[in-house]
């Protein structure tokens, strides 16, 4: 990261306070004074919003000092990938911003954010292999001045845009703002309006359907996995011993002709009591505790999985498997959502 102190924007700085106590890097109010010069001096740049996905569920389970050790730990490998090139300013609670001045070729721009996801991931990795932590990505939103906006207040509306289509897409990934793919988002009430018409979209699909079941479900995959970016779905239905794939078979590891068994063993002691769903982040977390699972997730490629567990009518279970074929984080959004879609589609099933 470039020193701060020898920017010509601070030399005569208003506030005595510059740098974020936590992370180190520029607080809100300095950043902003440091993008709006920017801005008055017709300097062009590259601004990439930076959000760590799902920082509460780390506060949550690994508590604040881990969280606290994590922040600033993702901001030093930021700060080692991008070398002298940009400035890095908190602009609050898990979310950053990384100003890179004269980078707006998009190649040039492409592989300046990727780079900073790839050090992210490789250090998260590392880390979560180490101490036995959760897997922690960042999802980057990113706009180009002046290209995409002539404002500060357009600069960050437009690269929240970008971040909320990163996080659509699965989050641990960035996107660069696109007027015709990302302009009409509309950030304040996209976000509910969008779990609210997949929830009925799929209830449509599993109620009112003229072919079969199983057909509505593939068109359930395939909706859910646009939205969500999943790689596979797999139903092991214990009562009838039947293998449901609803695969987009990018790289022919499963097939849906049954080649792939899941014997039934391979639920002891996963779930526990009334529990009845699992999220996986990355395979490699279980590869000791639940090795036979390991076994299968590095079978079909699968490095992230959302194992749903369910009942019949007469009590006996079925199991949905969600799968990424990259790790991640799991929403508490997105196991709502899943939840809900398979109750429903259990209900269906056992009235047909």
């Amino acid at each position: 990261m470039k020193n701060i102190n020898e920017l010509k924007y601070f030399k005569n700085c208003y506030s005595d306070h510059i740098i974020d106590y936590l992370t180190g890097t520029l607080n809100k109010e300095n950043l902003f004074y440091y993008i709006q010069n920017l801005v008055d001096n017709k300097k062009e740049f590259s601004l990439f919003f930076i959000d760590v996905d799902e920082f509460k569920k780390i506060n949550d389970l690994k508590g604040h000092s881990y969280g606290d050790f994590m922040l600033k730990s993702i901001i030093d490998v930021i700060s080692t990938a991008i070398e002298d090139k940009a400035i890095i300013g908190r602009f609050g609670g898990d979310e950053f911003m990384v100003v890179a001045e004269s980078l707006t070729g998009y190649d040039d721009t492409w592989n300046f954010a990727r780079n900073i996801c790839m050090a992210v991931r490789k250090f998260s990795k590392e880390e979560a292999l180490k101490n036995g932590g959760l897997f922690c990505s960042i999802t980057v939103g990113v706009v180009r001045f002046p290209i995409d906006a002539s404002n500060i207040n357009d600069l960050i509306k437009i690269a929240d845009k970008a971040l909320y289509r990163g996080k659509k897409k699965g989050r641990d990934c960035f996107v660069i703002y696109n007027p015709i793919l990302h302009g009409q988002i509309n950030t304040d009430t996209q976000y509910q309006i969008d779990l609210i018409s997949i929830v009925q979209y799929c209830y449509h699909e599993f109620t009112t359907y003229t072919d079969s079941l199983e057909n509505a479900l593939d068109r359930v995959e395939l909706f859910l996995s646009n939205n969500f970016m999943i790689d596979s779905l797999i139903i092991n239905d214990i009562i009838n011993s039947k293998y449901y794939y609803h695969i987009d078979d990018l790289n022919n590891s499963i097939n849906k002709d049954n080649s792939i068994k899941i014997n039934n063993s391979i639920y002891d002691n996963i779930f526990v009591g009334s529990e009845n769903i699992i999220t996986i982040n990355s395979r490699e977390y279980i590869k000791e505790k639940h090795p036979i699972l390991f076994e299968l997730l590095v079978k079909t490629d699968i490095r992230g999985l959302m194992l749903i567990k369910l009942n019949y009518t007469d009590g006996s279970p079925f199991y949905i498997h969600i799968n990424s074929q990259r790790a991640r984080i799991w929403s508490r959004d997105e196991q709502l959502i899943f939840l809900s879609v398979f109750q429903i589609y259990s209900l269906v099933k056992n009235i047909k």
